[in-house]
């Protein structure tokens, strides 16, 4: 299982973006490679205040109807994202944010073998980038 960034989702949709090409072959490679897609729902809230904000509707509209369909979503309840509170606040790591926390936690305990996004911090995590 791969769990997908919002980086990785803006990057998909952003013909300008630096890295559409390489997401464009990461994401062909996963989806014909039948690897299942994980993601939770505070990164799809974050790439999809992005994605209105720099892109517009019609690429939510593009994300919800092409990509999100083959991506399983776990829902933070209260109790996951405590705990990603208590982690982040413990032990801060310059540029975390508290969605990149719950994603590290949701890895972890979703067992992924890789993450495709293009934020090299989650390497400081030992977690594998996909691709």
């Amino acid at each position: 299982m791969i769990f997908i960034d919002s980086p990785a989702l803006y990057a998909l949709l952003d013909r300008d973006d630096r890295n559409h090409r390489a997401a464009r072959a990461i994401w062909t490679h996963i989806v014909h490679g039948g690897e299942a897609l994980l993601t939770h729902n505070y990164v799809l809230l974050e790439a999809l205040a992005l994605i209105q904000h720099r892109l517009g509707l019609e690429a939510v509209r593009a994300l919800h109807e092409a990509i999100l369909p083959l991506v399983t979503v776990v829902w933070v309840d209260e109790a996951l994202h405590a705990r990603a509170v208590a982690a982040w606040l413990a032990s801060p790591r310059e540029g975390e944010s508290l969605v990149d926390r719950i994603s590290v936690e949701v890895i972890r305990l979703r067992e992924c073998r890789a993450i495709f996004t293009f934020d090299e911090a989650f390497a400081a995590e030992g977690i594998p980038l996909a691709g």
